[in-house]
């Protein structure tokens, strides 16, 4: 576990509004990180049939056997079994959120909004309530499914952004709560960012320092390899928070 001071987390923060140290972050992930494989496929899954609730189950189930093992095989043996079914229902219980954040991104959405914000409050803690998921593997799944939008987290990612939140060192604070308060840090970062570059621009200079290496994976996965600006947030955050890489 990578603990970091409140200063450092935002110093942080501050320094990841810099496209350049987002691709370096970007490559340093790819670099340790060979499970990424199963992101695409799990993105491939659902891009056959996005409309599928089957290929989403299949999709976020996929992801979450890997990177989500480790909780997973803590937990007895009806819990595991209970997968499948928690996240079906978990989809079905939010559908109609999904479709209507379905046009949303993450640079672009007012997280003041009343209506907004409690849509991802209730499919964060629709997902996380399920004891098969839970908080990290939520901010899995709901990403997999809106990837424009919803960011994923662990534990280490959590707790150090926390630190940044109103009520810390105050009150304990709802998942679902901490959730939004990090949503909205990385609202701002990514809005920082595209202020010097476009998203196609990112996107062209990410599979010049990433995919350029691996022309395999741009042949066998050219669609779901379109990484959108959360994922790369994301690669960011892991190799920071749960690795302490400095890049």
């Amino acid at each position: 576990m990578v603990q970091f001071s409140q200063n450092l987390v935002r110093k942080f923060v501050s320094e990841m509004k810099s496209p350049d140290k987002l691709l370096r972050g970007c490559e340093k992930f790819h670099e340790m990180e060979p499970r990424d494989i199963i992101y695409l496929v799990a993105r491939k899954i659902i891009l056959e049939k996005p409309d599928s609730e089957y290929h989403i189950l299949a999709g976020v189930e996929v992801l979450l056997l890997v990177w989500n093992a480790v909780y997973l095989q803590r937990q007895p043996d009806h819990v595991k079994r209970s997968l499948e079914n928690d996240i079906l229902q978990a989809y079905r219980s939010t559908k109609d959120d999904f479709e209507f954040l379905k046009d949303k991104k993450l640079e672009t959405i007012n997280l003041n909004d009343l209506d907004v914000v409690n849509r991802i409050k209730k499919i964060f803690k629709t997902f996380s309530g399920q004891k098969s998921i839970e908080s990290t593997g939520a901010s899995k799944a709901i990403h997999l499914i809106r990837p424009d939008l919803f960011m994923m987290w662990d534990n280490e990612i959590k707790r150090n952004y926390h630190r940044l939140h109103p009520s810390y060192g105050i009150k304990s604070e709802d998942l679902e709560e901490c959730y939004i308060e990090f949503m909205k840090t990385m609202n701002e970062v990514a809005r920082a960012i595209l202020e010097q570059k476009t998203i196609d621009e990112i996107r062209q200079m990410y599979y010049e320092r990433v995919y350029s290496k691996e022309p395999q994976l741009m042949n066998v996965f050219s669609h779901a390899i379109v990484e959108s600006l959360p994922k790369m947030l994301d690669e960011c955050n892991y190799m920071k928070f749960r690795q302490g890489a400095d890049f």
